[in-house]
């Protein structure tokens, strides 16, 4: 069975793609695009450094940076490349507030759109206690190759009691210049506590916010206010269109349902959004929503494990099953194998907007922790289409998470050190 064809996937006829290119054409939504490539190769890695642990590469806005790359280290430490040369000194280094273990530590980074005049980002990381914070820094207002360590300022804390796994981890910046956060569900195996399905808990879910803060209540003239009576402020804002806004459940969840949501990105022309979840040990999933189609979002977690029933016991209602799904390579006798490609830790990439890649091009790029292979597919609500190889690996092996920086110029980071560039 060819790799394009081994999944039981409802998968989407290429003439359906045609037909959607060509509707997006007839609309003048997607006049400038080219074609989406036939996922045949047509990219070669070029590597751009080695770093201890890597688990996420990120660029910043503004002109002024764009000579700059980041590179986030588990340990705690942030690398800046300046035209492609490491710095002397870390961008950051919180290592002594960082719980470097297993699936702990420092997790991915985030700077603020408007980083050019605020000088803010945002970092995820597990801290001493075992617990996960997203926590804000400020540039140095003297270099741009230096944080101000001592800006710290705690924007959202995850209480993850009792298990060191499942910390999810990434932090993505999407419409609106929102934050989107998704942790894990809180480790364990099947998890115990039901949290993924417990609209009062921010476990197994996507969060979405406004990383600013926020004053509460009305503004006053400032001539009116005593000395010392700063209006106070919360750590950050909510959006009004999130889904439990107004409604019983915790008004930051975006979606939920969700096991362990390592990698989740969005779309740079399309808007949607593709999340790799870490599955039990039976199926690796990739759920994918066209624009706004997360919203509220029940991905089905832990009644189901990809399209497989996982409990029986437990209801996901309106569950929206995974796009994509593959074996875990250390199922039990009691999984159903699917047959084909087959990995551990399922890890979400980008859909290539990069216009020199034609090949890939409007196509989901994915791998897996524990294979070496880049495959790709055509992503859409209803299914998946020409999934399949790319026919080029990461030489180093593991590979940890993709990034995307301007231009939409890709990136695939190997937890053994090396990063590596997506060039034509």
């Amino acid at each position: 069975m060819s790799d394009a064809t081994f999944l039981r996937a409802r998968r989407v006829p290429l003439a359906l793609v045609a037909l959607a290119t060509v509707l997006g054409l007839m609309a003048g939504t997607a006049s400038a695009l080219p074609p989406v490539g036939d996922g045949d190769g047509g990219f070669r890695l070029t590597q751009v450094g080695s770093f201890t642990e890597p688990t996420h590469v990120v660029d910043a806005p503004g002109k002024k940076n764009r000579k700059l790359l980041f590179v986030v280290e588990q340990s705690g430490r942030v690398i800046v490349l300046r035209n492609g040369v490491p710095q002397p000194q870390p961008f950051l280094d919180i290592s002594d507030r960082v719980l470097n273990a297993g699936e702990q530590g420092m997790l991915s980074a985030a700077f603020h759109p408007r980083y050019e005049k605020n000088r803010r980002f945002y970092v995820y990381f597990t801290d001493a206690q075992g617990d996960n914070e997203v926590v804000e820094f400020k540039r140095s207002k003297r270099s741009r190759v230096r944080a101000n360590a001592s800006s710290a300022r705690l924007v959202l804390h995850l209480p993850h009691p009792t298990f060191g796994n499942h910390n999810g981890g990434q932090l993505q910046f999407g419409p609106k210049r929102l934050l989107y956060i998704a942790p894990g569900d809180g480790g364990a195996g099947g998890d115990p506590p039901n949290n993924a399905q417990n609209p009062e808990s921010l476990l197994g879910k996507i969060l979405r916010i406004d990383p600013l803060p926020q004053r509460k209540g009305k503004k006053r003239k400032r001539k009116k206010r005593s000395a010392g009576a700063a209006a106070a402020v919360k750590p950050y804002g909510i959006p009004r269109g999130n889904p439990f806004v107004g409604a019983p459940g915790r008004d930051e969840i975006f979606s939920l349902g969700l096991r362990n949501p390592y990698r989740f990105t969005f779309d740079a022309v399309g808007g949607g959004i593709a999340v790799g979840d870490v599955g039990q040990g039976c199926r690796e999933e990739i759920n994918y929503r066209g624009p706004g189609g997360a919203r509220g979002a029940n991905f089905g977690w832990s009644a189901f494990e990809g399209t497989r029933l996982f409990s029986a016991s437990r209801s996901a209602p309106g569950a929206i099953f995974p796009i994509l799904e593959y074996d875990n390579e250390n199922a039990d006798a009691g999984c159903p194998p699917l047959g084909g490609f087959s990995g551990s830790s399922v890890i979400a990439g980008y859909v290539a907007r990069d216009q020199r890649l034609a090949h890939q091009y409007g196509r989901l790029l994915y791998a897996d922790f524990s294979s070496d292979q880049i495959r790709s597919l055509i992503p859409s609500e209803s299914g998946v289409a020409d999934d399949q190889a790319t026919g080029v690996s990461v030489p180093a092996g593991q590979p940890d998470s993709f990034g995307q920086t301007r231009g939409n110029v890709l990136w695939v980071v190997s937890h053994n050190g090396p990063i590596y560039r997506l060039d034509p």
